[in-house]
C-alpha cells in the first residue's frame, strides 16, 4: 500500500432511521417522512419510520457530545414518542485523499467483511459516461459498508472520499440512548475479526479462481499478452504474492521473475500487505475515538453542521 497520510479523516454520524408511533404533519430541515413506510404494531396500532439528519441543525456535530445534542433538539421539536433508532449511518471523510488512492484499500476491506459475514450483495459503480468510479458497497438486511466518491454525489461537499458503516434493523430498544456508541464499537469488533490471516488468505484464493477461471474463458476466444490480461484486472490483485500465485497459474515456471517484468512494464502498481489493511483501519478507530471524545485541537478538517 502506498503510504499516505490519514490525519484529515473526520467520523462522525451522518442520518438515522427512527421508528415512532408519533405522525408528524409539519416540516423539519432536520427530519424526512415517507408516508408509505407506515408500519403496524402487533397490535394493530400505526407506527411510522422517520429520516433523520442531524447536521441539518444549527448545532456543530462534529463531536459525539455535539451530535447528542443536536438530536436532544430533534426529539423536542419533533415531540416523536418513543423513538427507536432502528438504523444508524457512521460516516468517515477522507478530506485529504480522493477516491481513488483509498479505493483499493477500501474495496478489500469490503471483501474482507463480506466473506467473514457471508453478505452477498456486492458491487462497484462506474459512470457509463466518463468512466468515473462512483462506489463500492455491500450490503445485507442487517449490515451495509459503502466506499463512495463524495465528490461526484456531493460536488460542494468539499469531501472527496466518504466510507459509510450503516447498521439496519435495531428493533432491540433496551438501550436507546447508548444505541450508537454500542453500534459502532461492534463495526470495529467486526474489522478486526475480518482482517484474519485466514480470511484474507481466503478471500485472496477466492479472487484468483475467478481471474483464472476468465483467463481460460479468454484464452480461448483470442490470443494476448498474459501481463496485459492481469493488468485489465489489476483492481483485484492486491498483494504481490497473489500475482505471482497467478503467474505460477499460468504456467510460468519463474513467476518471481514474471513479476518483476511486470513491476517493470507497468510502474505504479499498488500491492499491500494484511498488516499494512490493518494499519490503515486503525484511521477509522482513531478517528472515532476523536469523534466520541471530542478531541478536535489538532484536527484540520470542517466541522460538520448545516451541510
Amino acid at each position: 500500500m502506498k503510504q499516505h497520510n490519514f490525519d484529515l479523516v473526520a467520523a462522525g454520524i451522518d442520518t438515522l432511521e427512527v421508528q415512532s408511533l408519533t405522525y408528524i404533519t409539519g416540516t423539519y430541515p432536520f427530519l424526512s417522512h415517507d408516508s408509505s413506510r407506515r408500519m403496524t404494531t402487533e397490535d394493530g396500532t400505526p407506527k411510522y419510520k422517520y429520516r433523520i439528519n442531524p447536521d441539518k441543525t444549527f448545532i456543530d456535530t462534529s463531536s459525539y457530545e455535539g451530535y447528542s445534542t443536536a438530536m436532544s433538539k430533534i426529539f423536542e421539536v419533533s415531540a416523536l414518542s418513543n423513538p427507536v433508532k432502528t438504523r444508524i449511518d457512521f460516516r468517515f471523510d477522507f478530506y485529504g485523499e480522493d477516491y481513488d488512492r483509498t479505493s483499493k484499500a477500501n474495496k478489500l476491506l469490503l471483501l474482507l467483511i463480506a466473506e467473514k459475514y457471508d453478505i452477498k450483495n456486492r458491487y462497484q459503480c462506474i459512470d457509463m459516461l466518463t468512466a468515473e468510479q462512483k462506489n463500492l458497497c455491500i450490503k445485507n438486511r442487517y449490515l451495509e459498508v459503502e466506499a463512495y466518491n463524495k465528490a461526484i454525489q456531493e460536488p460542494n461537499s468539499c469531501i472527496p472520499c466518504r466510507v459509510e458503516f450503516r447498521s439496519k434493523a435495531l428493533y432491540d430498544d433496551s438501550d436507546e440512548e447508548n444505541k450508537e456508541l454500542r453500534e459502532l464499537d461492534k463495526w470495529f469488533v467486526r474489522i478486526v475479526s475480518a482482517t484474519t490471516a485466514e480470511n484474507f488468505n481466503k478471500v485472496i484464493a477466492a479472487l484468483n479462481a475467478h481471474i483464472m477461471e476468465r483467463y481460460r474463458q479468454e484464452k480461448q476466444s483470442r490470443s494476448f499478452d498474459d501481463m496485459a490480461f492481469l493488468y485489465k484486472y489489476e483492481d483485484f490483485i492486491f498483494t504481490s504474492r497473489q500475482m505471482k500465485d497467478l503467474f505460477s497459474a499460468m504456467g510460468y515456471a519463474r513467476a518471481d521473475k514474471k513479476l518483476g517484468q511486470y513491476r517493470a512494464k507497468y510502474k505504479g502498481v499498488e500491492f499491500f500487505s494484511l498488516r499494512q489493511l490493518r494499519d490503515y483501519t486503525l484511521t477509522f478507530r482513531e478517528s472515532a475515538d476523536i469523534f466520541i471524545l471530542g478531541n478536535t485541537q489538532n484536527q484540520k478538517y470542517p466541522k460538520t453542521g448545516m451541510i
